[in-house]
């Protein structure tokens, strides 16, 4: 799921450059971007929530970690807004809690996954190797969208 987390196309280049460029939590109300005033939502979920509470936001940005606990306590809070994450490792939600905030959310990224091809090694070391055509068979009927190439094919 998060390789698969769009990149951000909706914002200017302009705001895009800002939220590089930003250190700590950023909310957005009519295209003008601010600092939240704290970088981590680690004992500050309340704060998030009192701001967003206080003033009509429509995007939120988070540079850094939303974990399990985390988003426990934020909750519903989240739904109405646009959420932006600096990169899809920002997201440290074990895999159905991922998939159900990647379903619900719609979240985006600055730096998102690229993968362009994957590098496998069927050979193992102290254990016993699997068959080579039988690994890259595998992974390529897993995974059709990606380049797959074996080390040692190109040996």
């Amino acid at each position: 799921a998060l390789n698969q987390l769009p990149a951000i196309k909706s914002l200017t280049p302009q705001a895009i450059k800002q939220l590089h460029e930003a250190k700590g939590i950023m909310l957005e109300q009519d295209n003008l971007w601010t600092e939240a005033g704290f970088s981590s939502l680690i004992s500050n979920e309340k704060r998030l929530i009192s701001l967003l509470q206080d003033t009509p936001f429509s995007s939120i940005y988070f540079p850094g970690a939303i974990t399990s606990n985390i988003y426990k306590h934020l909750g519903s809070s989240l739904q109405p807004y646009k959420l932006y994450f600096r990169h899809p490792e920002c997201l440290k939600l074990p895999v159905n809690e991922l998939k159900a905030f990647v379903e619900h959310h719609h979240p985006q990224c600055l730096i998102p996954y690229n993968i362009k091809a994957v590098a496998i090694n069927s050979e193992a070391i102290g254990a016993p190797s699997i068959d080579a055509d039988e690994f890259r068979n595998r992974l390529r009927k897993t995974f059709p969208q990606l380049s797959l190439f074996d080390t040692m094919e190109t040996a």
